[in-house]
């Protein structure tokens, strides 16, 4: 029943002004208890609603909170995360994301805190140490933390519930369009399990113990963390020094040294087609 009224009122939203007629459901949404839902199932328009929204938040407390100066800035980080990030993320856990909507999401995150801490462009502060500085972690990690708890409440549920349903159902029918297929969610699963070192084949073992899975969590999130800020650093490093010597790539036929894992794969290409080297699947 209530998902034929979620539909009924998807429809309605999309009513033309001609009584009797309805207009294409391409581009529809409806605002249903303020998550953004696109009949192409993007994200899109979701994520400039969680961006406004919380945009309108820290606005809000810009003079009362974040430019008082009689709080501490732990008191205000706090404040941040209990009002501001909990705004931005909001159904976060069943989002299925992009580079892009990631990199958007950060920036926003980065903006804030610089706001909070006063520090300007500037001052040249990397983004690693504004979120040691201020003690909280990335978006990303907030994300993968969420979407694996929820992941783990839904496999927890009662097989007539609907998330359930939905999640490990298939399409009986359809076609998919021509070119790159879209993300799915499980494969916003499998990707985040593999980021966290958790078996993608016997998740769903660990998830039945409730305990276990936020213990698995707590660490997974604080490892993906930790090699993500050093991804991060150990890139800035390579931008700031680019006269550091770079690893060298060597051929395994021809013994040539190559500056770059790209051109090694190129030029062992042409070097089997050159020599005769049989096909090295390794």
């Amino acid at each position: 029943m209530g998902v034929e009224a979620f539909i009924s009122a998807f429809v309605i939203q999309r009513q033309d002004s001609l009584p009797g007629t309805l207009c294409s459901l391409t581009s529809a949404k409806l605002n249903n208890l303020g998550s953004i839902i696109s009949y192409d199932a993007k994200i899109d328009k979701e994520i400039d609603n969680r961006l406004s929204d919380a945009s309108s938040s820290f606005g809000r407390l810009y003079k009362r909170v974040w430019k008082n100066k009689n709080l501490r800035a732990t008191t205000k980080t706090r404040v941040y995360r209990a009002v501001v990030v909990t705004t931005l993320l909001y159904g976060s856990e069943s989002w299925v994301l992009y580079r892009s909507h990631t990199r958007l999401l950060e920036r926003f995150h980065q903006r804030c805190l610089r706001t909070i801490l006063d520090v300007h462009w500037t001052d040249y502060v990397s983004n690693v140490a504004i979120l040691e500085q201020a003690g909280l972690p990335s978006i990303e990690a907030m994300i993968v933390k969420s979407r694996l708890r929820w992941v783990g409440h839904v496999h927890r549920m009662d097989d007539h519930r609907l998330p359930k349903i939905v999640m490990y159902s298939e399409l009986s029918s359809g076609y998919r369009e021509r070119g790159a297929p879209r993300k799915r969610y499980k494969d916003s699963l499998k990707r985040t399990l593999s980021a966290c070192d958790i078996d993608v084949q016997g998740w769903s073992d660990l998830a039945t113990d409730r305990s276990a899975l936020r213990c698995r969590i707590q660490e997974a999130t604080t490892k993906f963390e930790e090699e993500r800020i050093t991804a991060a650093t150990n890139k800035r490093l390579r931008r700031d020094n680019p006269t550091q010597t770079p690893t060298p790539h060597p051929c395994r036929h021809c013994s040539r040294i190559c500056r770059a894992r790209i051109g090694l794969i190129s030029h062992e290409r042409a070097c089997r087609q050159r020599h005769g080297h049989p096909l090295d699947l390794r």
